[in-house]
């Protein structure tokens, strides 16, 4: 009893050990967003133009947020689909606006705003891809 208990403080809360679940538990499904060309060729945001890339996930969620705070029940599904596309829009404008004022050559481009959709189930992944602004 006295090993498991100073293994058990020796080991901490430390993947996959933690306590807290968005460590001990990862999501069944998870997005990245990333920007495109209109060919689809996507845009290299962290080499090219020095922003982490995490930075449009973040801006994206927080819009996707106040719209889920404003539908009754606050569930993503439930916040109608033109709304998602214009949240979507928002965020590319942000980084054409961004990326105008520094005068970066990617402001007169064609821009899509990509969405990689990552889904485990039955042990497998499911990848699936989804335009979500842009032309």
């Amino acid at each position: 009893m006295l090993v498991i208990i100073v293994l058990c403080l020796w080991v901490g809360d430390w993947y996959p050990f933690s306590r807290f679940p968005m460590y001990a538990k990862l999501a069944p499904t998870t997005q990245c967003l990333y920007i495109a060309r209109a060919d689809g060729t996507p845009v290299l945001i962290g080499s090219e133009l020095g922003l982490q890339p995490f930075v449009l996930r973040k801006i994206y969620n927080t819009k996707i947020d106040e719209l889920k705070r404003a539908v009754p029940g606050g569930k993503r599904s439930r916040v109608p689909p033109e709304k998602m596309q214009a949240a979507a829009a928002e965020v590319l404008e942000w980084f054409r606006g961004k990326y105008a004022a520094e005068g970066q050559p990617l402001h007169a481009v064609p821009l899509k705003l990509m969405a990689e959709n990552y889904t485990v189930k039955n042990g497998r992944v499911r990848k699936t891809t989804e335009i979500l602004a842009g032309p």
